[in-house]
């Protein structure tokens, strides 16, 4: 996975959490790229009505496929260059929604005990992926600049997403995906000259 506008702290601080685990190649993985995804139409028809919920969030299909004996792999060769927004308001309002949705979706079939657990744990998310990121930078010899410059952007959507989940687990997804699916329809309107820019420079490259 490739940053398509490396020229902004803020995308630098999207790309940094939803897609730095996949920007050095790895043999095995436990869960691959959201949207960048391939998978076999048989293995994906087996779900019936449960896709949709599953494709929304992905990281429960990753699982669910372990689960049931499948193997996930990551394809070195293929580049992907992933636009994120440079904005940081759609950023965090994103990920909140996405996150809440994906709080419900992993606790739907959860006791109350386990809910409240998880809703309590949520807080220390942002330190333990912080961590995870930081290292996972380290392969790839990202500059220490460009992590300082990304640092506050970095954090917040950290926050965001640990906020999403917790009101997730507390309390499901209410209107969460209703949200989400009106947001992600005109995520368009939330990307700036300079994105654009950056993606024309990077098609007349390729």
């Amino acid at each position: 996975m490739l940053n398509a506008n490396p020229r902004s702290s803020v995308g630098w601080g999207c790309f940094l959490v939803f897609y730095g685990h996949w920007m050095a190649p790895r043999k095995r993985v436990e869960h691959l790229p959201s949207n960048h995804s391939c998978y076999k139409r048989s293995t994906l028809l087996e779900y019936g009505s449960r896709l949709p919920q599953m494709l929304q969030s992905e990281s429960l299909l990753h699982w669910d496929l372990l689960r049931r004996g499948y193997r996930l792999h990551h394809e070195p060769a293929a580049k992907i260059y992933h636009l994120n927004f440079s904005r940081l308001k759609p950023l965090l309002f994103e990920h909140l929604l996405a996150a809440r949705v994906f709080g419900a979706d992993r606790a739907r079939n959860w006791g109350a005990f386990r809910k409240m657990l998880y809703t309590l744990g949520a807080p220390l998310l942002p330190l333990i992926r912080l961590k995870r990121i930081l290292k996972e930078t380290v392969p790839v010899r990202l500059q220490t600049s460009l992590l300082f410059r990304a640092s506050l952007p970095l954090v917040l959507n950290l926050c965001a997403g640990s906020a999403g989940e917790m009101l997730g687990y507390a309390l499901g997804a209410a209107k969460a995906r209703e949200q989400l699916f009106a947001f992600e329809s005109e995520r368009h309107l939330h990307i700036n000259e300079d994105d654009l820019k950056a993606v024309s420079s990077l098609r007349a490259s390729l």
